[in-house]
């Protein structure tokens, strides 16, 4: 166990904050070409207390549901799931991922790269990871930003302070303003707010 990695896909999702362990872990791991696609809290756990783990490999020969579709299932169906708007950050995140072909992906895809691009299967693939489409639609207005996006995943700022990073601040400032308070990130955006006013004025003068 201890030689196995994250699954790529798996490294867009946040991990588990915590599992309850007794004398086993009860719900398999997920490996995708031996990588763990979910379940890395499981397998952390396993090697801590040195107890069984058991594993299922996804096969795209069985007709498994797409890796992408795995991961949201499973991070909805947490005993503590993210927020609702790092749910849709995901969401944005995998689609984005998907809809790139990347070479490792090839043999799952049987077509979802495409389908999911389509309103009725991104409507599905959307509820597997209990996510709303409005706010999937806001989410994947700031994917541009990646340091930003992992900020939202993680916790550190809000969608809506995502949103107006993006909108409000150069890409050469924004990680210090994601490092505020938000306290001082809303001061923040409200002097670089004023400070713009200022300049459109004496630019009309």
């Amino acid at each position: 166990m201890r030689k196995l990695k994250p699954h790529p896909l798996a490294l867009l999702v946040p991990p588990s904050l915590g599992i309850s362990v007794r004398t086993a872990i009860e719900v398999p791991v997920i490996l995708v070409d031996g990588d763990v696609l979910d379940g890395r809290a499981r397998v952390s756990e396993a090697i801590r207390l040195g107890i069984p783990c058991p594993f299922i490999n996804l096969s795209p020969k069985h007709h498994d549901e797409h890796p992408a579709v795995v991961l949201v299932r499973a991070m909805a169906a947490r005993a503590e799931p993210p927020e609702p708007s790092v749910r849709a950050m995901v969401c944005a995140r995998l689609v984005h991922a998907v809809r790139m072909r990347p070479e490792w992906l090839d043999r799952y895809d049987s077509g979802f790269s495409a389908r999911v691009q389509k309103h009725d299967h991104l409507i599905e693939f959307l509820k597997a990871g209990d996510a709303k489409l409005r706010t999937y639609q806001r989410a994947r207005k700031i994917l541009e930003d990646e340091r930003i996006v992992e900020a939202v995943v993680s916790g550190m700022i809000t969608l809506r302070a995502a949103e107006q990073l993006v909108q409000k601040v150069p890409a050469s400032r924004r990680l210090q303003f994601i490092r505020m308070t938000d306290e001082q990130r809303g001061a923040a955006l409200g002097h670089l707010h004023k400070r713009r006013d200022r300049s459109h004025g004496l630019d009309s003068c």
